[in-house]
């Protein structure tokens, strides 16, 4: 809350503290008898665990009471669909070189395939790149 919004709930309350004062005791007795029976007629409806996420907020309201959580079910899945397949993509397209392309890349260079497996492999890079 705003300094002005706090100022302005200070004054209600004090408007309404003296207000109450001036109750006639016969009749904040009936307010009291209304609210106790108010309280114990009251029955809280059940909140399912989606409740907290899927609440209205403040925007209009279907018949039902639930407000606009079917669309929020809706956006939350798509959210979730779309991160997976963000995810598959990219790891897909970021692991390197694929084993096949690096054989093409072995097979089609000058040097045979038993220089590698040579023991003296290094000592002949090093002669050649002289």
């Amino acid at each position: 809350m705003t300094q002005t919004e706090d100022e302005l709930a200070r004054r209600i309350a004090t408007v309404l503290d003296q207000g109450a004062g001036k109750i006639a005791p016969a009749t904040a007795d009936r307010l009291a008898s209304a609210r106790r029976q108010a309280l114990a007629r009251h029955q809280p409806r059940p909140v399912s665990a989606w409740g907290w996420m899927l609440a209205p907020s403040g925007g209009p309201q279907s018949r039902d009471g639930r407000g606009s959580s079917n669309l929020r079910v809706v956006l939350l899945a798509a959210a979730v669909v779309s991160v997976i397949a963000i995810g598959l993509t990219w790891h897909t397209t970021s692991t390197g070189p694929d084993i096949a392309e690096i054989d093409a890349a072995l097979l089609t260079d000058e040097l045979p395939i038993n220089a590698f497996l040579d023991q003296g492999f290094d000592s002949w890079l090093k002669r050649g790149s002289r």
